[in-house]
Parts: structure tokens; sequence; C-alpha cells
């Protein structure tokens, strides 16, 4: 019977202790969450020009904004990668590497890596490059010792469940961030060695 009753009680902390600790990580992805998007600020006065500005080591980054391309808005998960990327610098040392941006949208996220010392190759649709050559132009000129090569490249959507999928087939994957508030989950990832079985 003591067996029992102690065996309920370890049960009903460890149930604590896990509730407890969920209740922390969703405290702190939301005060993650809001020190992301405090980096974000907005014109002071509606203008011509559609734009959101993203703050980086004291520098204002604006960036053009077009409302008639799903890939030409501020997504908050480039602000997450740019705040990752800011706070991790030393870990994920930038200076000099070759990085690839599938997908680019407004070049936020070329940007940063940019001013961290990578040599970025940024791509995404025909449609979208005028504006992420303006982009990076405007916020990278005279500020980076690369000059950033623009890609333009088609592509049709996959599923993203099928996208991922076929992605772990030949990259190992570490996550890095989840933030259910936001939605938005980050990963690193690396190339699988395809000759010794993918490790």
């Amino acid at each position: 019977m003591e067996t029992d009753i102690t065996s309920s009680m370890e049960t009903r902390q460890a149930k604590t202790t896990k509730e407890k600790e969920a209740s922390t990580a969703a405290e702190n992805s939301e005060d993650l969450a809001k020190s992301i998007l405090a980096h974000r600020f907005y014109p002071p006065a509606i203008g011509s020009e559609a734009w959101e500005g993203y703050t980086f080591r004291d520098l204002e980054i604006r960036i053009r904004e077009s409302t008639d391309f799903y890939g030409a808005v501020l997504w908050p998960s480039a602000m997450v990668l740019c705040h990752f990327l800011e706070k991790n610098q030393d870990a994920y040392n930038l200076v000099d590497k070759n990085v690839i941006e599938l997908g680019a949208g407004t070049g936020l996220v070329t940007i940063v890596a940019s001013l961290l010392g990578a040599k970025m190759t940024s791509t995404d649709l025909p449609d979208l490059l005028g504006n992420l050559q303006y982009n990076v132009l405007r916020n990278t000129k005279n500020r980076c010792k690369k000059h950033v090569i623009l890609w333009a490249m088609r592509f049709r959507l996959d599923p993203e469940n099928s996208f991922v999928d076929r992605f772990r087939e030949r990259f190992h994957l570490e996550e890095l961030y989840d933030l259910p508030t936001l939605s938005i989950k980050l990963y690193r990832a690396w190339k699988r060695d395809t000759r010794t079985n993918g490790v």
C-alpha cells in the first residue's frame, strides 16, 4: 500500500514538474517573440512607399515592401533568423562563409548575414528580384566587404511536409528555436555524407 502512495505522489510531482517546465517554456517563447518583434519599426507617417524597418547593431535597416507579391513583405520568420544570427554570431561565425538563401523575399536575412561578413548568394522568383536588389543595395552599400549575388530561380512550391521529408533525406536537422507564439521553428541543417550511409 505504501508503495502505491509513494508511486502516486512521485507521478503527481513529475506531472507538476512537467507542467511547470511547459509553462516556463511558453513564457520564454512569448518573451523571446516580444524581444524579436521589438527590433521592428514602422514609418512615422504614411508615404508613397510601403516599408518596414528592422534594427540590427544600432543600424536601421529599411525594407521596401510590396503587397503585389507574397514574397515581398517582411515575415516574422526572417526576423527570428536575424535575431538568432545576431545573438549567436560567435557560435555561428559567418565571416567569409559562402551562404545561399533560397527564397530571400525582401532580403532582410541576406542583409544581416552580409553585415555579419557572409558571402551571400540570394535567390527568389524573377518578379521579386528588383525589390530584393533595391533593399540589399540600399542597406549594405559601403557597409559590407562582399558583394551580394542575386539569382533568379523558378521553382514549384511543394507541400510543406513533403519538402521537409525530402530535406531530411539529404540533411541532418537540428531544431534551434521553437516559437509557438509566432508559429515558427528555426532549424540548422548540414549535408549528410552519402558515402557513410548518412552519418
